[in-house]
C-alpha cells in the first residue's frame, strides 16, 4: 500500500567526537511499537568498531495503511554504515568567548 512518512531521530553518544560516533559500521539493538499512524522505536547503538555505545530513539508518522489494522510491537537488530556530515554545528566553547 502506498504511504507517506515523516519523522525524526535522536541519537546520544558518550563522546564529543561526533565523527567517531557516526562514521563507519553500526548495529542497533532495540524494539519498536507501531500504532499504525505513528511508530516509536528505541535502542542501543553500537558503533566505532564496538568502542562506543549510544542510545537512539525515533518517531515516525505515516499515512493510514489498510494492511496494518492492529498495533504491532517487535524487537529488532539493524545494521548499516554511516558517514558523519556537518549540516549544522554549535560549538558551546566559542559561544561565551
Amino acid at each position: 500500500m502506498p504511504q507517506a512518512h515523516i519523522g525524526g531521530e535522536l541519537s546520544v553518544y558518550p563522546t564529543f567526537d561526533y565523527e567517531a560516533a557516526l562514521d563507519g559500521k553500526f548495529m542497533i539493538y532495540g524494539g519498536e511499537f507501531d500504532a499504525n499512524l505513528a511508530t516509536f522505536s528505541a535502542g542501543l547503538v553500537n558503533t566505532n568498531d564496538g568502542r562506543l555505545t549510544g542510545f537512539q530513539t525515533s518517531l515516525l508518522f505515516s499515512t493510514p495503511n489498510l494492511a496494518k489494522p492492529l498495533p504491532l510491537h517487535s524487537g529488532f537488530v539493524r545494521g548499516g554504515e554511516g558517514v558523519a556530515s556537518d549540516v549544522f554545528s554549535f560549538n558551546y566553547k566559542n559561544w561565551w568567548d
